[in-house]
């Protein structure tokens, strides 16, 4: 059985993916005003070390920046409210739907 602590915790969990899809929401609506994924982004440079747009994130290894985790879309990740979510999942009903009736 697993420890209680909070990474563990199933609201932990839910928390943080909720903060995740905020800041999806944020990039999409400033991305919506014409900017890029990057312009949403601050520092982009000459904050603390560490910090800036193409800073190294430690522990990770020497090619992992902020720049690089900003399109979450590349990482995998797809909320219910993204519009190429929306389209594959009305495909997947479509093709269903085709397939049973």
């Amino acid at each position: 059985m697993l420890g209680m602590g909070s990474p563990n915790d199933p609201v932990f969990f839910l928390h943080h993916a909720f903060c995740d899809k905020m800041w999806a929401m944020w990039q999409r609506s400033k991305m919506a005003n014409g900017s890029s994924i990057e312009e949403t982004y601050a520092p982009a440079k000459d904050g603390p070390p560490g910090h800036n747009l193409d800073d190294v994130i430690f522990p990770w290894d020497d090619k992992t920046t902020p720049r690089s985790v900003l399109d979450y879309h590349a990482l995998g990740y797809r909320f219910d409210d993204d519009k190429d979510h929306l389209n594959f999942m009305a495909n997947v009903s479509l093709r269903v739907f085709q397939t049973h009736f």
